[in-house]
């Protein structure tokens, strides 16, 4: 059923969670952490997920590399699976999942935390929920990436 992506070699769930971490960062250094050695490690795996897929997901001509569109498109699938048996897993094992917000200052201190919070916790038990300020561009694009679960 799924050959094409298990026998053949450059496929690996931690490749493609390694490219979500390049794109969430928008760089291997950024993601790295300017670590040389872990540089060497994401760049090869990089390069292998790409020779797997047969196209770029990273764009080498410019310093530092940028992420190509299918790059984002690929990380935007990944994070989605990944997340999704994550959370199942968690789910599974009655382990605390956390539930990702996005939203302005103003929202989170005057909206969710005092009236929406109170909320969730209830229905919502073993559960952490973070609320992360971002602005409306940055919400809209974690939510179609799968960084927010609510924006």
């Amino acid at each position: 059923m799924f050959e094409e992506l298990i026998n053949k070699k450059g496929f690996s769930l931690d490749r493609l969670a390694t490219l979500c971490d390049v794109v969430d960062k928008g760089s291997i250094q950024e993601a790295t952490r300017n670590n040389a050695t872990r540089q060497g490690q994401y760049s090869r795996q990089i390069k292998e997920l790409e020779k797997f897929l047969g196209f770029k997901v990273l764009d080498r001509s410019s310093r530092p590399s940028t992420i190509t569109q299918a790059g984002k498109e690929i990380s935007n699938l990944s994070r989605s699976f990944l997340t999704s048996i994550e959370s199942y897993i968690h789910e599974k094992k009655n382990e605390q999942r956390t539930i990702m917000f996005g939203a302005g200052e103003g929202i989170i201190q005057w909206e969710l935390i005092p009236n929406v919070l109170p909320v969730l916790k209830k229905n919502i038990p073993n559960t952490n929920f973070l609320f992360k300020n971002r602005q409306s561009k940055d919400i809209i694009e974690g939510v179609q990436n799968g960084k927010f679960d609510f924006g």
